[in-house]
């Protein structure tokens, strides 16, 4: 019996040489994938030009403008043929045995729309970035777990930066929801899409990636601390994705506590946040109070339609 086709799909955005170091890595693994596809958001720093030359049997998307990742990772995974399709950030390099394992784990989990690797930061190698997380619905907080599953496979309630995801999940809910989530929790809300399906998300323990990401002197205080706030429109994007998260997911008392009060808690202490520590400041704060309001105000668009045929 052979095994499932496999498909990558790489969003890129002005980090050449480190789209260079990933796809190298997936080229050094043990499951040589039957597709790579890189989703290019209008880079300016000749990544098109590097991989055409460097990379000749990588199916290149590019874009005329930066869409940002959920627009660019359902652009990806639209053109992809396998079964299984890992869907990665360019800021990643991955272990040999990665694919080979998640694919083992796909395989082994008929529940599992969505497999994760165990993350770890690329510059504390040993350090653990993400092995799993919780989502708070009642306090909007979201909790990355450090601790990673010692064989096997734990549940998740969704992961962020890299993930195999199958097809057939795709052709039922579709792919991520760029209307509601151009940035920040589209990966919660299409693993709570799933799992109103019957589909979960798992970690598996013998796949390892490596994440380009500052490493923190100390756990943050409150959430997983992992979010742009030099960036005045992720900041936005954040926090009108939190308020929208909880409209679409959480129960009537859920919402009731979380917008009366860990949200307006959770923003204060964001915008304040951004207040004193982004370069910005106030713009980025004003922005994450925009975002937040917007959240609670704008109509809830309705969940994308099927991303695939089926």
């Amino acid at each position: 019996m052979s095994e499932p086709a496999v498909s990558v799909v790489v969003v890129s955005y002005n980090r050449r040489e480190q789209v260079r170091a990933l796809l190298e890595s997936i080229n050094r693994g043990d499951l040589v994938p039957d597709e790579i596809i890189v989703v290019d958001n209008a880079s300016r720093d000749g990544t098109v030009e590097m991989l055409e030359r460097d990379f000749p049997g990588v199916r290149i998307i590019a874009n005329r403008e930066n869409f940002m990742g959920s627009h660019a990772v359902n652009q990806g995974i639209a053109a992809a043929s396998g079964e299984f399709v890992y869907a990665t950030a360019d800021d990643n390099v991955v272990d040999p045995k990665c694919l080979s394992a998640l694919r083992d784990a796909m395989a082994a989990l008929p529940d599992a729309g969505l497999v994760a690797p165990v993350m770890y930061f690329f510059d504390e190698p040993e350090r653990v970035w993400f092995a799993g997380c919780d989502v708070s619905m009642l306090t909007g907080l979201t909790r990355f777990f450090t601790d990673p599953p010692r064989e096997g496979s734990v549940e998740t309630a969704c992961a962020p930066n890299c993930y195999m995801i199958r097809r057939s999940v795709l052709t039922s809910i579709g792919g991520q929801d760029v209307a509601t989530f151009p940035f920040h929790h589209e990966e919660a809300d299409w693993s709570f899409r799933a799992a109103k399906i019957g589909f979960r998300s798992y970690v598996a323990a013998g796949a390892r990636e490596w994440h380009k990401t500052p490493a923190p002197k100390r756990r943050p205080l409150i959430g997983s601390g992992d979010f742009s706030i030099d960036d005045p429109d992720r900041a936005y994007f954040h926090a009108r994705s939190r308020a929208l998260l909880a409209r679409r997911h959480a129960n009537a008392g859920q919402r009731v506590a979380f917008f009366t009060v860990f949200f307006p808690a959770t923003v204060a202490a964001y915008a304040a946040i951004c207040a004193f520590s982004s370069r910005a400041r106030l713009r980025t704060s004003w922005a994450f109070v925009r975002g937040a309001v917007a959240g609670l105000t704008m109509p809830l668009p309705d969940p994308p339609p099927p991303l695939l045929p089926s």
